[in-house]
């Protein structure tokens, strides 16, 4: 069985302060699981999130620029 992030690491992993985590989880920004109680992560669906993320970026990115040239032209 693969060990369970706390609210801490992740935050750590990420850059970002605790309360960062505990909001995103309130508004359900970031998959996490509950253990009675406490809070927890799934080490590969923090990496899943992740990589979806900065895929959305990408594209979001993509046609930001494609929009711009449009403009130029």
């Amino acid at each position: 069985m693969t060990k369970l992030l706390t609210p801490d690491e992740v935050a750590s992993m990420l850059q970002v302060e605790k309360s960062t985590i505990y909001a995103w989880t309130h508004t359900k920004q970031i998959p996490y699981l509950k253990v009675g109680r406490l809070v927890r992560f799934e080490p590969q669906t923090i990496q899943e999130w992740l990589t979806e993320r900065r895929e959305a970026v990408h594209e979001i990115n993509t046609d930001l620029i494609r929009k711009k040239l449009r403009r130029v032209r």
